[in-house]
């Protein structure tokens, strides 16, 4: 709506469809009153269950990435000390060998 008195033939454009439930709808919801407890109350519970979400699904994958790590790094440890240990004992029999 103008503020002030437009002559028709400053118009450009034309009406194509409109509706006067639409209207009133958005006329209804732009109401301050009305667009806090019923737009942005349930927008904010959406997007805090939707952090809440995220954060345990990458605490879980954290979680998961942590036990593979640990996983890796014992069979690391497991291999080195096999190999170790048959380094020891084949240096053992090469001594036991020499000295006989």
């Amino acid at each position: 709506m103008d503020r002030y008195d437009v002559d028709s033939r400053d118009l450009l454009g034309k009406v194509v469809w409109s509706s006067l439930i639409l209207g009133k709808i958005v006329r209804f919801v732009s109401n301050p009153l009305i667009f806090v407890p019923i737009i942005l109350v349930p927008l904010a519970i959406i997007l805090i269950a939707n952090l809440v979400k995220t954060v345990s699904y990458a605490r879980k994958i954290a979680k998961d990435e942590e036990e593979a790590a640990v996983k890796e790094a014992i069979q690391y440890i497991r291999e080195k000390n096999l190999r170790e240990t048959g380094d020891t004992t084949e240096s053992n029999e090469n001594s036991e060998r020499k000295s006989e």
